[in-house]
């Protein structure tokens, strides 16, 4: 079964990728995606004022704004998805273009509301990487704090993400769940597509006035 796992901003298109379901139980949901699958992207670059900024000030900036354009963008090794109708966190399982093994991604977002064609939420800036010896960092601290500074995000984000993090981590450090070894060495059964956008995965989302989607790799529009 194909999806579209999409990120909505105050009604607006923010990020749209297809993936192919492996499990859901109605609450927790597993999906896969190859390298090479086409997601749509928000992007800011070629604003008037913007093209100096560092790329965490132009999503940060496009987030006040609600102004961008939307480019097409191959993803550039597999991942496996952990997401669930409750958590402010998925969890990726990410492989290399060559099938090694690159780490675990958490991905601090708000929690999914299910659509028709798969579910919407929203990238909440910072993350945390995970090693292979389970060892673990934070990503983007800083432009998350400058968007809690700003009114982006509200002290209830911060508090709820604060709250996810302690669970993630004891996740972590007990190897449960998505952190189990096991998962290093998944792959997909053969013959799986790579799966792509329907062509209306952004029915039901709004795109900035004057913004256009293209899916062509790179190209801005």
């Amino acid at each position: 079964m194909l999806i579209v796992a999409r990120e909505v901003w105050h009604d607006l298109l923010w990020a749209a990728r297809p993936a192919v379901v492996v499990a859901d139980d109605g609450t927790e949901l597993v999906h896969w995606s190859p390298a090479g699958t086409i997601g749509c992207f928000a992007t800011s670059r070629f604003f008037p004022g913007r093209d100096h900024l560092p790329r965490e000030e132009r999503q940060l900036v496009s987030l006040e704004t609600r102004q961008w354009h939307y480019r097409g963008i191959p993803a550039r090794g597999a991942k496996l998805a952990f997401v669930s109708n409750v958590s402010w966190a998925s969890v990726e399982v990410t492989w290399n273009r060559n099938g090694s093994f690159a780490h675990w991604y958490v991905n601090f977002q708000r929690p999914i509301k299910r659509t028709s064609k798969g579910y919407d939420t929203l990238d909440l800036v910072i993350d945390i990487v995970v090693g292979r010896d389970w060892r673990w960092a934070w990503k983007d601290e800083e432009p998350f704090r400058n968007a809690i500074r700003r009114g982006i995000f509200g002290e209830d984000v911060e508090a709820a993400i604060t709250a996810e993090a302690e669970r993630v981590q004891a996740q972590i450090d007990s190897r449960e769940g998505p952190f189990d070894a096991k998962w290093i060495d998944w792959t997909p059964p053969s013959g799986w597509p790579t799966p792509c956008l329907p062509d209306d995965f952004a029915n039901g989302a709004n795109a900035p006035a004057g913004a256009t989607i293209t899916l062509s790799p790179d190209q801005i529009t």
